[in-house]
């Protein structure tokens, strides 16, 4: 028997190089055809493009300036009747109240004092003008009479005009309709939101009498976070639903996109109804669902991502329940009458808040629930501090919850809500 060996190899590293090769073939996994159809894997290309997506946020039903308008009086008195309360519905042009005070009188007075004195000056001028071109006059006397009918013309248009002020019309005015009584119009269709006067009181120019708000030009007002602001665009559609009935939604349009940001790192997003609700008052919380398109970025299948992620974050929250002694707590209880209202105390990017809202916004256990985010800092020195500032802003809103939850996290980023 006969060995041969190359020259300048060394036999160790033949063996060593073996091995090495045998491990890295043993890392490999091979599937065919049929393991990959029963596992059901499926392959998906990475691209380059827009990502389209359905943002989930809060807001209010509010109203622009030009749909409440604010009701005052030029010069004080004493209100002498008025019949509305909070709720009353008026339309534009409806008398409101009736202010009385002799300030009113002194005013027409003066302003058919002026108008007849005027009228005698224009007469007086004609003649004048005659005797001028006679040269039966100085010139000089002349335009001293022009200059006193031009003072009193400007002081008649200038009481004219206050006159109108407090809704009294001067070309109708004689001595016969004189009036101590001043009406307050109505300058827009609407609802009467807040009466600030009573009969007898004493108002000034300064003071708001009345307020009144045309239902017919509400908007939702949708609190949006900084890093959003650039994906959303005027005109993008999306739905709201609110607080009085979750289950029903509302189409609305973007109409502004707020170009400023609070303190706390928001902005608003402008939408206008595309049919106005029944029965909404301006204050109301409401949930929407926008449609938005992000900046160019590289997409990959979402449940790609998800699946994963989901499961090892499930099967973590389990392990970390069951260690606690949580997991089957629940059970002791018995099922009351669920809580559809509620509001979240978490930060919007959490595990814990997202898992909150996938199980809430699953339709298999046949419940419709509103939620409204209050965002607080959950980790840290902070927390406690912003937790107890959210707490107590929905203190101040409770009639609109009837229940609240924390969805914080734990642990090793486990999420966890509380209610």
């Amino acid at each position: 028997m006969s060995t041969m060996t190359s020259c300048g190899t060394d036999p160790k590293q033949i063996n060593n190089k073996t091995t090495s090769e045998a491990e890295i073939v043993s890392n490999k996994v091979t599937l065919s055809k049929e393991q990959i159809a029963v596992a059901q894997i499926e392959l998906a290309p990475i691209q380059q493009g827009r990502m389209n997506g359905v943002s989930h946020l809060n807001g209010v039903v509010d109203v622009p300036p030009t749909g409440i308008a604010s009701v005052s009086i030029p010069m004080g008195g004493y209100v002498q009747d008025i019949n509305l309360i909070p709720g009353s519905y008026v339309k534009k042009g409806a008398v409101l109240a009736t202010v009385k005070d002799p300030s009113y009188i002194q005013l027409q007075e003066n302003y058919l004092a002026t108008k007849v004195k005027l009228s005698f000056l224009q007469q007086d001028l004609d003649r004048q003008k005659s005797l001028l071109s006679q040269e039966a006059i100085s010139k000089k006397s002349f335009q001293e009479l022009q200059a006193d009918y031009n003072a009193n013309n400007i002081q008649l248009k200038s009481l004219s005009e206050q006159l109108k002020l407090i809704n009294i019309q001067p070309e109708t005015l004689t001595t016969d309709k004189m009036t101590s009584l001043v009406q307050l119009i109505a300058p827009i269709s609407g609802y009467i939101t807040k009466v600030h006067i009573n009969r007898g009181k004493y108002v000034t120019p300064s003071d708001v009498l009345l307020e009144i708000m045309d239902p017919n030009d509400i908007h939702a007002a949708i609190t949006i976070f900084e890093k959003d602001i650039a994906g959303f665009k005027i005109g993008m559609k999306g739905k709201v639903a609110l607080t009085q009935d979750p289950t029903k939604q509302y189409a609305v349009t973007v109409l502004a996109v707020s170009q400023s940001i609070n303190e706390d790192k928001t902005g608003l997003l402008h939408c206008h109804f595309d049919q106005i609700p029944k029965n909404v008052l301006p204050g109301m919380f409401l949930t929407a669902d926008l449609n938005f398109v992000s900046t160019e970025a590289v997409l990959i299948p979402l449940a790609a991502v998800n699946t994963l992620y989901r499961d090892w974050e499930k099967q973590e929250s389990i392990n970390r329940l069951k260690l606690l002694g949580l997991f089957d707590k629940n059970k002791q209880h018995e099922l009351g009458i669920p809580a559809n209202r509620i509001a979240v105390i978490s930060q919007e990017n959490s595990a814990g808040y997202s898992d909150f809202m996938s199980v809430l916004r699953n339709p298999e256990h046949g419940f419709a629930f509103f939620t409204f985010l209050f965002p607080a800092t959950l980790n840290g020195d902070q927390a406690i501090q912003s937790i107890m500032d959210q707490l107590s802003k929905i203190e101040k809103v409770r009639t609109h919850f009837d229940a609240v939850a924390s969805a914080i996290v734990t642990g090793k980023q486990i999420g966890r809500a509380h209610v």
